[in-house]
């Protein structure tokens, strides 16, 4: 069996957090040097099992409610591995620009409306009112970059000697974000206090930024709030509700877009005992009494949707009808009947 660092080490994007802070060559510059760089260049953009991680997760905080509100905007989360921002981070950011504002008395740390927001700690303590989850990554952008640091100084900064002018400069490569990635920021609680507060935090972001160096335009994020109706937001809720049906509920939802006229003409001719040429002739390629009862679930669901068995008894009635298709009506009922006797009625 081979083992996780062999694995990793061949694509170092499976996980990058691993790759970094587990299976990391020793400090030395060059192998260190390739080391970051094999884990920008992984041919996976995001580790395997993200992309469906991270819809669970907008699925569970979809935007759009009031007491929900979204943000678009380096930690690595322990799962995947993946650049995050820490909720505890983000409410610290949004807990000292509040308090940089220089508010009334009431935003200060012993206000009323400054304890309603971020809480009080102590044994009489109260939770805030609103919640910052953790930030993380959207799929589909490269999500690590390489970026540099220089110390010129080295000795100095190890306690060995003053720092001078003419030493030379050491450059040490790290790990980044990418610029471009995008953070999916949920802000929750309180409908009176969220919009406020999400507001406030995407003010926050943009002028004091989040992270190291933030002093230097490291981690300053333009921010945008997400609605329901948003393109992202539309395509995850489409990929949650088709994850979450069955394997029979795919397969009934996928023929329903081929429309009610080509179904109810293959359903016919099979049970006329015709080849099937239509949407559904992989699943009624038998004849009806040798038909898989996965398939026949399939099309019982269907029949009973688009009322199959109605629209023929109404053939039989129909005074504009002739003998013949009266005759095919009666023997495609007789037809459904013999198959679904109990449970195939509209």
């Amino acid at each position: 069996m081979p083992l996780a660092q062999d694995l990793i080490g061949q694509n170092a994007g499976s996980n990058p957090g691993l790759a970094l802070t587990k299976l990391a060559p020793p400090l030395k510059a060059r192998e260190w040097s390739a080391h970051l760089g094999r884990i920008v260049d992984a041919p996976a953009r995001a580790p395997s099992g993200y992309d469906r991680a991270f819809d669970r997760l907008r699925a569970r905080t979809a935007a759009g409610p009031a007491y929900r509100r979204v943000l678009l905007a380096t930690s690595l989360a322990p799962v995947y591995g993946v650049p995050f921002l820490p909720g505890t981070s983000l409410k610290g950011i949004l807990r000292a620009w509040v308090l940089s504002q220089a508010w009334d008395a009431d935003w200060q740390e012993s206000g009323a409306h400054f304890r309603a927001l971020f809480g009080q700690g102590g044994h009489d303590g109260a939770a805030g009112v609103v919640d910052i989850l953790d930030a993380l990554p959207v799929p589909g952008t490269a999500m690590f970059a390489l970026d540099v640091l220089t110390p010129h100084h080295a000795d100095y900064y190890q306690g060995n000697s003053e720092p001078l002018g003419w030493e030379g400069p050491n450059p040490v490569q790290f790990l980044a974000a990418a610029k471009g990635v995008r953070y999916r920021v949920v802000v929750e609680g309180d409908p009176a206090w969220v919009s406020k507060a999400a507001e406030w935090l995407a003010l926050a972001l943009a002028e004091r930024g989040v992270g190291a160096k933030s002093r230097a335009g490291y981690g300053r994020f333009a921010c945008e709030l997400l609605a329901a109706d948003h393109r992202d937001e539309r395509t995850a809720a489409a990929r949650n509700a088709s994850a979450r049906l069955t394997k029979l509920a795919r397969v009934i939802a996928d023929l329903e877009r081929q429309g009610k006229d080509a179904l109810s003409g293959d359903i016919e001719k099979w049970l006329r005992g015709e080849a099937v040429t239509g949407p559904m002739r992989a699943l009624l390629s038998a004849a009806p009494d040798a038909t898989t009862k996965e398939h026949l679930d399939v099309v019982q669901a269907i029949g009973v949707k688009f009322d199959l068995r109605a629209a023929w008894a109404n053939r039989l009635t129909n005074t504009k009808a002739d003998k013949q298709k009266k005759a095919r009506a009666r023997s495609l009922i007789e037809g459904w009947d013999k198959l679904f006797p109990a449970g195939g009625r509209t």
